[in-house]
Parts: C-alpha cells; sequence; structure tokens
C-alpha cells in the first residue's frame, strides 16, 4: 500500500493519523509516571517506618512497651504509653542518630505507676529482666527502707547505668547501690555475606562456630536471627537473599546440634538501619541474644 496512489487530500490525512495519538500517548505516560512515583514514595515511608520501629523493639529498655508509629502526610507520629519522661525522651535519641528527610513527632504519653509500693517492686524487676535478656548477664535486687541494692555481673555498663537512672526516679525509692560488675562480651552478633551471596564464608563459618559454643554452654538462651540485604530497588530479590542468610545461618547452627526451637528467624530486604546501604555491612545476619523466659 503506497501513499502516492491516493488522493492528495487523502494523502494529507493519513500522514496527520499517528500524530492525533500523541496526545494520548503522552497523557498515559504521564499517569503512569506518576502512578509510580506515589508508589515509590509509599513504599519508601513504608520502609522508613519499618526501620524506626525496628529500632525501637529492638532497644533494651523499649522493647516492653507497646510503641507504634503513623504517618501523618511527612511526619512520622509515634505513639504509645510509658512510665517515665527519659523513657520518652530515650524514644527519639534510639532514632535519631542521623538527619532524615522525614519529620519524627514523639506523641508518646508518660503514665506514672510508681505510687504503690508493689508496683515499684515490679518496676524494678522489670528493668532487671531487660538487663538479664543479655546472656552475659545475671543481677538481682533488694530493696531495704528505700533503699535499692543492685548485685551481680552486667554486660554493658552503660544499660545499667539507665536503668538505675530510671530507677532512681521513683518516687518511693530514695537511693540506689550498685554491687555490679562489670562483664565484657566477646563481639558475636553479626555474620557478614559476599554480595548477592547467602553462602558462608571462612570467617562467618568460625562466627557461627563461636555462636553454636555458646548456645551449648548457656542451655537457657536462644537467638533472633535477623536476615538483612543491601539497597536494591529490588525488593521481592532482596526479600529472598535475606531470608536465605538467615535460613543458612540457622541450618549452620542446627547441623551443629543447636535445638532448633531455640533459633527463630526473620529477614528484612533493606540495610540495617543507619547502615552504609553500598557497603558489606549491609549484607548480614545479625544475632539477637535472650534468655529464655521459665
Amino acid at each position: 500500500f503506497r501513499a502516492e496512489n491516493l488522493h492528495p487530500q487523502e494523502t494529507l490525512s493519513y500522514a496527520k493519523e499517528p500524530l492525533k495519538k500523541w496526545p494520548l500517548v503522552l497523557v498515559t505516560s504521564a499517569i503512569v509516571l506518576l502512578l509510580s512515583y506515589v508508589y515509590y514514595i509509599k513504599c519508601e515511608k513504608d520502609n522508613f517506618r519499618e526501620m524506626v520501629l525496628e529500632r525501637i523493639h529492638t532497644n533494651e529498655y523499649l522493647a516492653l512497651y507497646n510503641i507504634d508509629a503513623s504517618w501523618s502526610d511527612k511526619t512520622l507520629v509515634i505513639n504509645g504509653k510509658l512510665p517515665n519522661q527519659k523513657l520518652k525522651e530515650l524514644v527519639l535519641d534510639v532514632v535519631i542518630t542521623k538527619k532524615f528527610k522525614y519529620e519524627l513527632k514523639n506523641n508518646i504519653l508518660v503514665v506514672r505507676p510508681f505510687i504503690d509500693y508493689g508496683k515499684v517492686k515490679g518496676v524494678i524487676q522489670t528493668q532487671l529482666d531487660i538487663l538479664n535478656s543479655d546472656f552475659y548477664t545475671d543481677l538481682s535486687y533488694q530493696i531495704n527502707n528505700g533503699i535499692v541494692t543492685i548485685t551481680g555481673q552486667v554486660a554493658s555498663q552503660a544499660k545499667l547505668s539507665m536503668a538505675m537512672s530510671l530507677i532512681k526516679d521513683m518516687d518511693t525509692v530514695k537511693g540506689i547501690v550498685s554491687n555490679v560488675t562489670f562483664f565484657r562480651a566477646k563481639d558475636n552478633n553479626t555474620i557478614y555475606f559476599d554480595n548477592a551471596s547467602s553462602q558462608l564464608h571462612e570467617n562467618a563459618i568460625k562466627k557461627v562456630e563461636e555462636i553454636s559454643y555458646y548456645l551449648k554452654q548457656h542451655p537457657k538462651i536462644r537467638v533472633d536471627l535477623v536476615g538483612y540485604a543491601s539497597f536494591s530497588p529490588r525488593v521481592k530479590s532482596n526479600s529472598k537473599i535475606a531470608k536465605r542468610r538467615a535460613v543458612s545461618v540457622r541450618n549452620a547452627l542446627v547441623s551443629s546440634n543447636v535445638d532448633e526451637e531455640r533459633i527463630s528467624i526473620k529477614w528484612i530486604p533493606y540495610p540495617p538501619l543507619f547502615s552504609d546501604n553500598n557497603s558489606s555491612h549491609a549484607r548480614c545476619v545479625k544475632v539477637y541474644w535472650y534468655n529464655s523466659v521459665e
């Protein structure tokens, strides 16, 4: 079919026909780009919220409290109830270690349950239980005439100081005495992987062997394994590699005769909070140690 076989008027009409479709193509492309951008922003905000909550829920002092977060336009509002103003201030201290593109609002209510003497004991025990979740820590307390005496061994002096500060703020506590020794724990909390790999290399195998040894030495300890991946827009692919990394560590521990019931796993398709997205530190499995609750 040749255009020169058409009447001149028909030839002009035939030539203009493709141009009529351009506005529709441009509008469709603009809509697709807009929807893609909206979806990208939504995913970015969802990931940001999850990272903030992960930071809060893995903090020793905040993990036992019901804290959540929701979006209000471009501001992430943190909600919940805490028994102490210092804990409320700790929320943002835990989360904010660098400048974000989004705003954070601490909307937590402070409720002080420290009038009843029995509740005071309960709160003190809760603080020590939080510290005792670290298997290098073993603390107990006595209270006499309002003086609290804490004895035992602790893995983190900073965490003990924070707990003591919170206990001092309670209405019926007149003073606090520490008879605690400090134990420096060996770093065995992170296992690193090669890019796009879930295979355990030589250093990772040694780290797993250390973890297995400690678990066998401390039969009441359990671990949570959290797999991560370096930054990528392919969330599904990231999720798969993060899961395979956590499963790889779990399988290695089970193969070394660690009871599988003492191991739980989860995976997150982005780097650990505040890590360098492009560094090897983002490709890892983090190990969280806990004492079993009897």
